[in-house]
């Protein structure tokens, strides 16, 4: 059981840091944007939605290999196919 937080803390920080750096650069670049300040501001929100999705990436690759891993208690769900599985990724 504390195995299971400690990798879940680990993987809520790593997606903390990913979200701040996405955030962090592109507010170093904004100012320096030649484009006028509509598409600078739909510019941000396209690199904000591409920060979530990442992230939701990372949880779904923790989420997987957390369920392939031996002794733990399996993920439970809808799993359509080996391999990458939608249910970690979309539930």
């Amino acid at each position: 059981m504390i195995t299971v937080v400690a990798v879940n803390l680990f993987v809520i920080g790593l997606v903390v840091m990913i979200h701040y750096e996405f955030l962090y650069r592109i507010t170093l670049l904004m100012p320096q944007l030649k484009i006028r300040h509509r598409f600078r501001i739909v510019f941000g929100v396209f690199v904000a939605l591409s920060a979530h999705a990442a992230e939701v990436w990372v949880f779904a690759i923790s989420f997987l290999l957390m369920h392939r891993a031996e002794g733990w208690s399996p993920c439970r769900g809808w799993y359509l196919s080996p391999g990458l599985r939608p249910s970690c990724t979309w539930k």
